[in-house]
């Protein structure tokens, strides 16, 4: 059991300062600073008599909750919808939510709850609201009771009424650095006695796209996969391509060896892979030496060790920059037609070859 402790010594410690947030948009404030303003919110409010030392102690409120635990041992029991949940498990994802379920929450929001100070209603998606939902919790949403407590979470907040966005306090949330993800991955994977290497950790934290959960469910697929997580083992069960077939795929391209990029795609075709896939992946390899090339000092840019950022910048001094530019655009065409083209590798092929024919004149562009 987490041991607990008084809202205020969470306040106070270094861990409340970090709020995750998970496949959410915008550029906003850092955890740091948001954990900064929830504190310095809790603090203010502790002198007034909103809160009230040993009241409530620190509590993760979910779905299964019916109780929380106080610092003396004791347990506060929520009664019934203490915490109110609006979100697909009452509407299904992508749904909207209808006047009716926002008029019954404007008249239940009126009664107090029985145990505790507050009553939480969090709306999840709430860019989903009908317009007549919307007009429905206006005035609710506007001075809501005193002992209501609104929660709007939205990657959409310009669908908001100006008018409810002006009376929120705003959090927005990025993304999570691929070295974030990376050392979160670790150290779970340590807690749960997972063996994985560095690499691998970094690799699924690139798939991840910013998400821990999504991180998360990769690594568990991972430790699934095999006892020992190397990159080579997380690049076969994502499918992804192997660093060494895109090196080579580049240097037959500054070759001008159309020979060797037929040969390579023909290893991806008898080692089964997804050509869709090979083509995203020689797109990120490009690109990542587009930006080797003119960002050198910058290997940040790319999340990548110093050693790979070395080894891209040796292998884009082969290519001008407007080559490099000519090859992205080849393949994002290529990505595209591939989505619906019937022969996947012909398509490939033709745009492949195409970078081995650099225009007349092309080693002279800057």
């Amino acid at each position: 059991m987490i041991q607990m402790q008084t809202i205020l010594d969470v306040a106070d410690n270094s861990g409340a300062r970090k709020i995750m947030a998970i496949r959410t948009i915008g550029q906003g404030k850092s955890y740091a600073e948001i954990g900064d303003v929830v504190r310095a919110s809790v603090k203010e409010a502790q002198p007034r008599g909103l809160v009230k030392k040993g009241d409530v102690v620190r509590a993760v409120v979910v779905r299964t909750a019916k109780s929380i635990r106080r610092a003396d041992g004791s347990y506060l029991r929520f009664d019934h919808n203490a915490a109110v949940i609006i979100d697909d498990d009452n509407n299904p994802r992508g749904t909207r939510i209808f006047g009716p379920v926002a008029r019954e929450l404007r008249d239940k929001v009126v009664y107090a709850p029985t145990q505790g100070r507050y009553r939480v209603y969090i709306i999840d998606e709430a860019h989903m609201l009908t317009t007549h939902a919307f007009n429905a919790l206006l005035k609710t949403l506007e001075e809501p009771p005193a002992h209501a407590v609104f929660v709007l979470a939205t990657t959409q907040a310009e669908s908001i009424l100006p008018t409810i966005v002006s009376r929120c306090q705003r959090f927005d949330f990025n993304r999570l650095t691929v070295a974030d993800l990376a050392a979160h991955i670790k150290k779970v994977a340590a807690s749960q006695s997972i063996k994985i290497h560095p690499d691998a950790a970094r690799l699924i934290a690139r798939r991840a796209d910013g998400s821990a959960r999504d991180a998360l469910g990769l690594l568990e697929q991972a430790a699934a996969w095999s006892d020992d997580i190397t990159e080579a083992t997380v690049a076969e069960m994502l499918g992804s391509s192997r660093e060494e077939s895109l090196v080579r795929f580049a240097d037959a391209v500054a070759d001008n060896d159309a020979g060797a990029v037929f040969a390579l795609i023909q290893e991806q075709v008898d080692a089964g892979a997804d050509l869709r896939q090979f083509t995203s992946d020689l797109i990120g390899h490009f690109r990542n030496l587009l930006v080797a090339k003119e960002a050198p000092g910058r290997p940040d840019l790319l999340d990548l060790g110093e050693g790979a950022f070395v080894t891209l910048g040796k292998q884009s001094a082969r290519f001008s920059r407007a080559r490099l530019i000519d090859a992205l655009t080849a393949l994002s065409r290529a990505e595209v037609q591939l989505k619906r083209a019937a022969n996947l590798r012909v398509c490939l092929e033709i745009a492949a070859v195409g970078l081995c024919l650099p225009e007349e004149g092309d080693a002279a562009r800057v």
